[in-house]
């Protein structure tokens, strides 16, 4: 028994150990569309702030799929599901690496750019935009295509000024007709 016993525990400790990272990771992941979640997003903003000494620019975006609430009422919650889903799918796929993309609320999302200027982040937003006009999703009803609205504001130190900012930005673009991209004042 002795070695046996150490074994057992060793393999207890390990097993413990993996559950606590699924936890761990659970706990920081959007279940639905597998991108990091809202605290997830300001878990990572807050590390990058502390970290953002060299001065170099940093850019966040909210973006808002435009009409969402329309595509549930109209198709379902299911639907609406899985236009969550394939957003996800696209959105990540046309980030860049080291740009943070989290789903922050029901519709809402925000991106972090890292070393990314205003300019910089407008050429990733554009990209994003055409990706998701380019999607759809298939229902019995016919296929459903979505926009994005999008509120872009520069991180001075502060993610929370910044999302402020962002979100009034955001604002702009959907009293503006939505489908557009708007920089914070």
């Amino acid at each position: 028994g002795h070695v046996e016993g150490l074994v057992s525990v060793t393999r207890d400790i390990a097993s413990r150990k993996r559950i606590e990272e699924d936890l761990a990771h659970a706990a920081m992941t959007d279940p639905l569309t597998g991108i990091p979640n809202r605290r997830a997003f300001f878990d990572m903003a807050g590390r990058l702030e502390a970290a953002e000494n060299d001065g170099a620019p940093m850019t966040l975006a909210l973006i808002d799929i435009d009409f969402f609430k329309q595509v549930n009422d109209r198709y379902g919650h299911g639907v609406g599901d899985e236009v969550l889903e394939v957003f996800g799918r696209t959105a990540q796929a046309v980030v860049r690496a080291s740009d943070i993309l989290a789903r922050i609320g029901g519709e809402e999302f925000a991106l972090l750019m890292p070393d990314t200027d205003i300019e910089g982040a407008q050429v990733v937003c554009r990209r994003l935009a055409v990706a998701v006009a380019g999607m759809g999703v298939e229902t019995p009803q016919g296929i459903v295509r979505i926009t994005v609205s999008m509120g872009l504001a520069a991180v001075a130190g502060c993610t929370d000024l910044a999302l402020a900012a962002a979100d009034t930005a955001l604002y702009r673009a959907k009293s503006e007709g939505r489908a557009r991209l708007r920089v914070a004042a």
